[in-house]
């Protein structure tokens, strides 16, 4: 993406990751300047979103991790997806920066032409047994009402699978912290499958 030549094909640096039906593209150390290498970049905004036409074709599903900014690379992730997940610690500073990510959201799909895409809060890091935590989830369900998911729960398995470079389900299949996500994956999949009936993924696949 921050080639200026544009001509690495996406596909070439795909890696098979140990579990199978998962492959992955990591970043570097370049993506950690990619605000000043982008700079002066033709369309630089739009520059995953083409990478991506010529990567989804060969997956189920795309998943675009984005760091906790508002930066390029950020934006190139809001202009490329289908579907927007904002991920939201249940504590109160957290809801401040998701208002600054909704203007930002607004501003990026003000400018697309093809459809409007209504973003997904995923509350995580959720504590059940203190009050702020409990307040913080109400706050974030009336807000993305109804498009908001289960929450993550705080599990100190899913830190330490982090920790040893694995996900929660390779760590510790049988952990709280794996069955909250294989819940969410339950419902990320349910959401695909309504809007393929709708007929929105056969416009988003094939535009």
């Amino acid at each position: 993406m921050i080639d200026p030549s544009n001509r690495i094909d996406i596909n070439s640096i795909v890696i098979e990751h140990g579990t199978p039906g998962l492959f992955l593209i990591p970043a570097n150390l370049a993506m950690s300047r990619a605000d000043l290498s982008m700079s002066a970049l033709i369309e630089k905004d739009h520059r995953l979103r083409k990478a991506i036409k010529r990567l989804k074709k060969n997956y189920d599903f795309v998943l675009i991790d984005c760091p906790p900014s508002l930066a390029t690379l950020s934006v190139n992730a809001f202009f490329a997806a289908d579907d927007v997940i904002i991920v939201v610690q249940t504590q109160p500073m957290a809801l401040d920066a998701v208002r600054m990510i909704d203007e930002t959201l607004f501003e990026v799909y003000s400018s697309r032409s093809d459809f409007p895409i209504v973003p997904y809060g995923l509350p995580t890091m959720h504590d059940k047994l203190t009050t702020v935590s409990s307040t913080v989830l109400e706050a974030i369900n009336s807000k993305f009402h109804p498009n908001v998911f289960s929450p993550i729960h705080s599990n100190v398995k899913i830190k330490e699978a982090s920790g040893y470079g694995k996900h929660i389900i390779e760590y510790d299949p049988l952990s709280a912290g794996a069955m909250d996500y294989r819940r969410l994956a339950k419902e990320v999949i349910a959401i695909y499958e309504r809007e393929k009936e709708e007929g929105r993924r056969y416009i988003i696949r094939n535009s």
